[in-house]
């Protein structure tokens, strides 16, 4: 949106001592000094510089890579816990632990035809991977070298939909297949927890009307997938009132106008400026 003039605007973040939250998706604000603006012609508000931290997720679990055999120990594994925010970031953390509990060094056969008995042999086709663990259009891909095992507790292998493609012994899952992928596409979130609509409670005229007959003031709707839109004027709402503004409630609503509860707020800070403008 161009042509508008600036009047004032306000920095909002849900981690500021003024962003008081009440639980779920419902938060008071605290601008500070009053806000007074004297001038007949209507006052506008909108948003814009749309930010989100999206929370860290914690998995716990046992795993070992290890030279192919029959069968594996468990003091053999190894426990790690690892803390998230993407897809991307935990096949990154998963490929990187699991070729540090290789016991065995990797090394080059000269004689290719007729393999080592007493190491494991790696060739120039796999280099510098003894497993490789990838995460692309919504599935997870591994590979693994034919002389070696993945052992991993079910909990991450439920996790990376991969079941499938191993052996189940108890409460580990074991990997000897070159290859391996997803039998599922895999996503931390739902579309319904990326979209969100911000509600904010006697300050605008303007109202949607649900389904069910419910007036809601509705500020902007943002899907989370929009980063390119994240700096841009998202909406001119006309102000209920042009004299003394000092503090607002807002509430984040599904892109269904349903209330978020607990579980569906993914985000642990959510940012924005409000812009109050005259057009």
């Amino acid at each position: 949106m161009n042509n508008y003039k600036t009047l004032c605007e306000v920095e909002i973040s849900t981690k500021n001592p003024e962003c008081h939250h009440l639980g779920a998706g419902l938060y008071d604000f605290a601008i500070g000094p009053y806000l007074d603006f004297d001038d007949e012609k209507p006052i506008f508000i909108g948003a814009k510089n749309v930010r989100w931290h999206i929370k860290k997720l914690d998995v716990d679990f046992e795993m070992a890579l290890m030279k192919r055999s029959s069968d594996f120990e468990k003091k053999q594994l190894s426990r790690v816990r690892f803390s998230f925010n993407s897809l991307d970031e935990l096949a990154a953390l998963l490929e990187h632990f699991a070729n540090a509990t290789l016991k065995e060094n990797p090394t080059t056969c000269l004689n290719m035809t007729k393999p080592g008995e007493n190491h494991i042999c790696i060739d120039s086709t796999i280099l510098p991977y003894t497993m490789s663990l990838k995460y692309k259009h919504r599935r997870f891909f591994m590979r693994l070298h034919h002389d070696l095992m993945l052992v991993m507790s079910t909990k991450i292998v439920d996790f990376l939909r991969m079941s499938s493609s191993g052996e189940i012994k108890g409460d580990y899952v074991v990997f000897k297949q070159n290859c391996a992928i997803s039998e599922d596409y895999v996503k931390i979130y739902s579309s319904i927890q990326k979209s969100f609509c911000l509600v904010v409670y006697d300050l605008i005229k303007e109202v949607r009307v649900s389904k069910n007959g419910t007036r809601y003031e509705v500020l902007f709707d943002y899907k989370m997938e929009d980063k390119y839109k994240c700096q841009e004027l998202l909406c001119a709402r006309e102000l209920v009132s042009k004299d003394s503004i000092r503090q607002f409630r807002f509430e984040l609503f599904t892109d269904q106008m349903q209330k978020w509860d607990g579980e569906d707020v993914i985000f642990d800070n959510l940012s924005f400026t409000i812009v109050f403008f005259r057009l």
